[in-house]
């Protein structure tokens, strides 16, 4: 089975759905590559000696380093992914967006919640969900439709994160299993009273996606692994979404709400030529820029503007 290593990383607004934006435009990124698996160790060592011109710690971030060196960095790994030809996918969301769009959601079960029939009271609370876990679903069905692009549809997506903590992990994977499922019912396990009983009850939610799950493809044979790590490799992921959220929050300047996943958004990227899954705005519309699209955008809509 073929192998393909996605090494990723986030840079920008990370935080949980009740957070509002700071500034106008404020986005989370998440960036990664992709390279065959026999060719990592050479990709890793090249870009190991990149970076060894920099690195005086055991971890280093783009950020640590001063200006100059900053840019000295970016520029050294952007040329070599130029000549190794490197292809990346990334993933942007809009805190504002991100936020009202689950204020919408929660409000729509909160309407279900109190429509009910049933004499059963359930206990019932809307837990704030996370950006950083949507920014790696996003970029991960983007890894993974490259992969299918480029090897069709049994491979092993093997993904390296920089160092997370355990419940992030688990989250990830949480994200990961349920988009190769998506046409598995979804269980929740919920407990109520009964008052007439006076007596707690347990029970089960089961949520069934009967449609559109078609179009993601064949995921059947789509195998996948996620660990963390420190090496050239990471870094250089680093580097990578941090200068992807820069570009995007210059791209803000005069222009809020702008769709952010699309081709205009990272053209002027110095490797916007090798870039994948950038949505062409003619032909149609990236779900993530729809769900969860900057108010200021839809106040332009509203407007009849582009």
């Amino acid at each position: 089975m073929k192998q393909i290593q996605f090494i990723i990383d986030e840079s920008g607004a990370k935080g949980y759905s009740d957070n509002t934006e700071a500034v106008p435009g404020e986005l989370g990124v998440m960036a990664g590559f992709l390279i065959p698996e026999e060719f990592v160790a050479t990709v890793q060592a090249e870009l190991g000696t990149i970076s060894s011109k920099f690195r005086s710690q055991t971890k280093l971030h783009v950020t640590d380093l001063v200006l100059q060196d900053q840019e000295a960095l970016r520029s050294a790994i952007f040329d070599y992914f130029r000549v190794r030809g490197i292809p990346w996918v990334y993933e942007g969301i809009y805190v504002q967006g991100f936020h009202e769009h689950m204020q919408l959601v929660n409000g729509i079960a909160t309407e279900a919640m109190g429509s009910r029939r049933s004499r059963i009271k359930l206990s019932y609370t809307q837990k704030a969900k996370l950006l950083h876990a949507e920014l790696f679903v996003g970029a991960f069905g983007k890894g993974i439709a490259f992969a299918m692009d480029c090897v069709g549809n049994e491979f092993q997506l093997n993904i390296v994160t920089d160092r997370v903590d355990r419940e992030l992990m688990k989250l990830f994977r949480t994200k990961a299993d349920r988009l190769l499922n998506a046409e598995q019912p979804l269980s929740r396990k919920v407990t109520g009273f009964d008052p007439d009983t006076q007596k707690v009850v347990r029970g089960e939610i089961r949520t069934t996606l009967v449609s559109g799950h078609e179009a993601l493809g064949d995921l059947s044979g789509v195998n996948y692994s996620i660990r963390c790590a420190d090496s050239s490799l990471t870094l250089a992921a680093d580097v990578l979404a941090n200068s992807v959220y820069h570009h995007l929050r210059t791209k803000q300047s005069g222009v809020v709400g702008t769709a952010l996943n699309a081709e205009a958004a990272v053209m002027g990227h110095p490797l916007a030529d090798l870039v994948y899954g950038a949505w062409n705005a003619p032909e149609g519309n990236y779900f993530s820029d729809a769900l969860f699209m900057h108010p200021e955008s839809v106040s332009k809509l509203g407007d009849g503007r582009t």
